[in-house]
């Protein structure tokens, strides 16, 4: 940019003691960030050097003075006139230069005084509406050494400044020592006449076709580069740092070097294009900005003036497609030198044009800095006396990361600045490692690909591969699962093995009765690994009948009979079931089949039975169970277990949490669910004792909580939601309790609740593929605000690897995909080869013949001491109240409706951040009607996979790549708001219940006629709402919610003393009545006295939220 620089800008405003420019982008920018800067200290610059030899206090006094006469800069204040903000030089300014002695300190107390006065200066307050903004001291260490130390505000000085006070400093204190003039450059101009210069020259069309470049350089870039942290990343951003030093060797700095000269680039350019791949290796990234300082000394009359000419270029480095290194290479060299030759635009000026999208809690446009520093110095001669810098470490950080690489005498070496909010010093060192192995191997072959650049050092392999992945344990491999247990019968046979609902049965009284199944299924000749349907209601027959099955060789499939019709058949169909194993009622709803249909209470009631026809051999490898999950295309699919897979999990969950034959297990999860397998099996094999809770009882807390404390239970195991739905009851205590938590992820705070009420927790981890949980971490206080709740290391004879997407091992910190081998990988997909190829691969980490690994499809990584952090998901399948749910399935669905042209189906939060399903739908012309379509879903899903939320939409958000962008979706209105015809209440119950719906649904008006769950209820509220229905002395219990799901039905079964209606038609879960129990509900009707009294409870409850 050209330009003539006044000598006296008509910007200038004078008075008798200062005068005033405007200040600088750089300077505005500072003093802008400065203010929200609550520690007030992120931009301060510490330096220092040593003097050696005799010092003359005078002459450093004068130096000081002569220097801060000669830099206008030096006494410039900030303030704001008019509103704008403007540079304000003092005439005059005195410096103080305190003199500390610390020579009589031992040198040991010398250092530590030294760092605190370090820390002292770096945290000092520099107010920047007052001059000076620096503060210099002296410490005398000897008489012939002492420390002159000094910290600086960014805002009047940079990195080459720094240069040229040490340069005048050294010359005119050498000058005076010596009875000479110093020999300093003629300053023709001041920094406040470069500020003036740049606001003119961003006024023509220079700055245009500058701004145009950014533009289009930057256009459609990422807004973060999400590092893996240690630490969740603060709402608002902090700038606590250290940093740590890293060497490179002499041998690799030569040979970096060569590589520059070979390729045409420069050792900056393979630094920076080093550091990019280090980047994507940890962030998964191939689109990738980077911060880099470049001066705007862009005239020769401003390199002897002190002042912030920095400005920061933006390079972007594209490694898409996996290049070669060299590919890469040539890329950034383009990058570089345009950025460069447009260099002249100033940072702060390209962020107000392009406008980025704002966060308190990150950088905007960048978040990673990388800086090349040569230093070629040489210093005037200092008489008697000579200097070094001195090295003061950071403990600030600008930004998230920061690279700054020094090369001083032919010496290279790199400094890592990090942001310590985010990440711990033990990821920094790794992370200086890993770049040191990635320059290695640049160096060595800089035509490979990015995928093929190690990283990982042979120690951290071992590390992963053996410390990590020791796991090995001895157990029986060729035992059956029904041999197990029948080991259990011999030794215990009179120990009481099963109780539900007051019924109990004794290992000998279950075997007995498991035998007639199996007898009866062997007559009906049942081979090896048919597979055996079983509809059945939640009680003892489910585990005879599963017993029978394995006993008579076969295999047994779980068919909930509050699954649709629709996806029983699909079940039945797909899995050639042979026969199936139903009672009376259950019969009623399975779909038609052409196969036999057993009813258990008929196969129980036959006649004596051949104990040896219960009899028939399998092995180990044979199946043991066939469980159909949910499928991305809209199609189940079947997974198969066998005995060897599900007695290598008993046996390691026997050690670990550990269980006993004087332990009991209450079980609370639906047998379709595979984690159902450790509840159904563990005591069983164990001998120690399964009590099974009713439908009933596992929908009320109160119900459940009961049963807890009436069984004993020392073991139970569930999804988060149940655990948070048990919670919300105050009386609940679990000292004693082994607490299993798994099928979802497990939230700090839920654990700290679990913790809190005494449980003794696990959090557990595993897909159904792998044989119930693969993974567990025993949850231990304490646990503060930044911890992570780890899924723990692997069980007995399991291993883990986390892999990148060219499935190459990742070291500790970096997330990938979570992979999972060992004797717990189930067979593969039912006659699906085509998906079980994909998703059960060979292990190539493994010298066992056949062994395999499965991808898990979850985004994982190693922490630190050897345990596993969940990420999420990398497709779209995700876990809701612990079942896993292909979000396709829904969407495949959706889109055969006639009136949809698109859906797309995400898990989000509600107002009270409690997950559920939200659809998205592109309707061909009219939106149909919410109920219809949650009655069309109703008619192939379980309740479970049927959204919550339904929101039209026009068209779907796509990135700039044209993909369907699911993060910039709106967030979810409910359609059905403005669909319904609102009932308003009108009795006295009506009007306190719509209150309190109110109040826990977070909607404003609640009809009559309004399905709780419609409105986006869910089973925690449920419990809310009876909950503070209670507290007003309305006797509500959850399971007359989940059965009578509206205000109006609720009326006439509450408040009115009249026969109870039938329930309303839904898809969520029913409720069946309690049993053995007469409550009289006659007494509810309210009084207008008592309506007022509850309704002043409720808006009570709503101030104190």
């Amino acid at each position: 940019m050209q330009g003539q620089i006044e000598d006296k800008p008509t910007e200038m405003v004078e008075d008798a003691e200062q005068y005033f420019f405007p200040p600088s982008f750089m300077q505005e920018s500072l003093w802008v960030l400065n203010q929200v800067d609550e520690a007030k200290s992120t931009y301060h610059i510490l330096g220092g050097f040593i003097l050696r030899g005799p010092v003359d206090m005078q002459a450093l006094h004068q130096t000081l003075a002569l220097i801060v006469e000669r830099h206008e800069i030096l006494r410039t204040s900030f303030v704001v006139a008019d509103d704008q903000l403007m540079q304000a030089i003092a005439l005059e300014l005195s410096i103080p230069l305190p003199l500390i002695d610390i020579s009589r300190l031992s040198e040991q107390a010398q250092q530590q005084e030294i760092q605190q006065l370090q820390q002292d200066l770096s945290q000092e307050i520099l107010e920047l509406d007052q001059a000076p903004l620096f503060k210099m001291i002296v410490l005398n260490i000897r008489d012939d050494e002492h420390l002159f130390l000094f910290v600086i505000h960014h805002i009047i000085i940079d990195g080459v400044s720094y240069q040229v006070f040490y340069d005048e400093f050294m010359e005119i204190y050498a000058a005076l020592r010596s009875g000479r003039e110093p020999v300093l450059p003629t300053l023709t101009l001041q920094y406040a006449d470069y500020a003036v210069w740049q606001r003119e020259m961003l006024q023509g069309e220079d700055a245009q076709s500058l701004l145009d470049y950014w533009q289009q350089q930057l256009a459609a870039m990422p807004a973060l580069l999400e590092l893996p942290t240690d630490y969740p990343r603060p709402a608002v951003q902090t700038h606590k740092g250290a940093e740590q030093t890293f060497q490179v060797s002499d041998e690799l700095l030569g040979r970096l070097q060569e590589l520059a000269r070979i390729t045409g680039t420069t050792l900056f350019m393979v630094l920076l294009s080093g550091f990019a791949v280090l980047l994507n290796y940890y962030s998964g990234q191939d689109d990738i900005v980077i911060g880099t300082p470049a001066s705007l000394r862009t005239r020769s009359e401003f390199e002897a003036l002190i002042g912030p000419f920095l400005t920061t270029l933006l390079l972007r480095a594209d490694l898409a497609q996996d290049p070669t290194f060299h590919d890469l290479l040539m890329r950034m060299r383009t990058v570089c030198i345009e950025a460069y030759s447009h260099q002249d635009m100033p940072f702060e000026y390209l962020i107000e044009a392009l406008k980025p999208e704002r966060s308190t809690s990150y950088n905007p446009l960048f978040q990673v800095f990388f800086a090349f520093n040569n230093f070629i110095h040489t210093s005037p001669s200092t008489g008697h006396s000579t200097h070094k810098y001195t090295d003061i470490g950071s403990q600030t950080a600008r930004f998230d990361l920061s690279c700054d690489f020094v090369l001083f005498a032919q010496k290279l070496s790199y400094i890592l600045e990090y942001n310590t909010s985010l990440f711990s010093n033990e990821t920094i060192l790794r992370i200086g490692q890993h770049f040191l192995n990635l320059l290695t191997c640049i160096a060595t072959d800089h035509e490979q690909r990015l995928s093929q650049l190690v990283l990982l050092s042979e120690q951290e392999r071992s590390t992963l591969m053996v410390d990590f992945n020791s796991t090995y344990a001895v157990y029986d491999q060729n035992i059956c699962l029904h041999e197990l247990f029948e080991a259990q019968v011999a030794r215990v046979p009179h120990v009481k093995a099963l109780s539900c609902d007051g019924r109990s049965l004794t290992y000998a009284e279950l075997d007995e009765r498991a035998n007639r199944v199996a007898a009866y299924l062997r007559r009906q000749d049942i081979k090896p690994e048919a597979l055996i349907g079983v509809c059945l209601a939640r009680s003892e027959a489910f585990v005879i009948s599963i017993l029978g099955i394995l006993k008579a060789g076969a295999a047994y499939i779980p068919l909930d009979p509050e699954y649709p019709a629709e996806r029983l058949g699909f079940i039945i169909q797909d899995a050639h079931v042979q026969a199936l194993l139903t009672g009376a009622d259950e019969q009623q709803v399975l779909p038609t089949f052409a196969g036999p249909v057993f009813l258990l209470a008929d196969v129980l009631a036959g006649l004596d039975y051949d104990p040896m026809a219960a009899r028939q051999r399998v092995s180990a490898d044979n199946l043991a169970y066939v469980l159909y999950t949910s499928g991305s295309t809209g199609r189940p699919k079947g997974i198969q277990i066998s005995h060897r897979a599900v007695s290598n999990f008993i046996m390691s969950m026997q050690r670990q949490p550990g269980y006993t034959e004087q332990d009991i297990l209450l079980a609370v999860t639906s047998f379709s669910f595979d984690i159902s397998g450790l509840e159904l099996f563990l005591p069983l094999l164990t001998g120690g004792r399964l009590e099974l809770a009713t439908r009933e009882v596992i929908l009320d807390s109160q119900l459940l909580w009961q049963l807890l404390q009436q069984s004993g239970a020392t073991v139970m195991q569930a999804t988060p939601v149940t655990w948070r739905m048990l919670l919300l009851n105050e009386e609940v205590q679990l000292s004693g309790l082994k607490v299993l938590c798994g099928g979802e992820a497990l939230s700090l705070d839920l654990a700290q609740s679990l913790l809190a009420r005494g449980a003794d927790l696990w959090n557990m981890y595993g897909p159904t593929e792998t044989t119930i949980w693969s993974l567990l971490q025993h949850v231990q206080l304490p646990l503060d605000d930044r911890a992570v709740v780890s899924i723990g290391a692997p069980i007995a004879n399991t291993q883990i690897y986390i892999l990148d997407a060219h499935d190459h091992m990742l070291p500790v910190g970096i997330s990938g995909e979570l992979v999972i081998g060992g004797d717990g990988l189930a067979r593969g997909y039912f006659q699906r080869p085509d998906l079980t190829s994909e998703r059960f691969i060979p292990d190539p980490f493994s010298q066992r013949p056949g062994a395999r690994l499965y991808r898990t499809g979850d985004r994982a990584r190693w922490l630190n001491n050897g345990t596993i952090e969940f990420l999420g998901r990398l497709d779209t399948q995700i876990k809701l109240r612990g079942f896993r749910i292909e979000l396709g399935e829904i969407e495949a669905l959706l889109d055969q409706h006639a009136a949809i042209r698109s859906s797309i189906v995400l898990l989000r939060e509600n107002k009270q951040g409690q997950p559920q399903l939200v659809a998205y739908v592109i309707p061909h012309q009219e939106p149909p009607r919410v109920e219809e379509l949650r009655v069309y879903l109703q008619t192939s899903l379980p309740d479970y996979m049927v959204p919550t939320i339904f929101t039209f939409i026009d068209t779907f958000p796509l990135t700039p790549n044209g993909k369907i962008d699911r993060k910039q979706l709106p967030l979810p209105e409910d359609v059905v708001n403005t669909q319904r015809e609102i009932v308003a209440p009108t009795t006295d119950f009506e009007k306190a219940l719509a209150a309190i719906w109110s109040d826990v649904l977070g909607q404003e008006q609640i009809g009559i006629q309004d399905n709780f769950f419609t409105l986006g209820g869910d089973s925690i509220q449920v419990v809310q709402v009876c909950t503070r229905a209670r507290q007003v002395q309305m006797p509500l219990m959850p399971g007359q919610l989940f059965r009578y799901q509206t205000i109006a039905a609720l009326a006439q079964v509450l408040d009115q003393p009249q026969p109870q209606p039938q329930p309303v038609e839904t898809s969520q879960p029913t409720q069946p009545e309690q049993k053995n129990k007469s409550t009289d509900h006659s007494s509810t009707s309210l009084t207008p006295n008592k309506l007022n009294k509850i309704m002043a409870q409720i808006q009570k409850g709503k101030k104190k939220k």
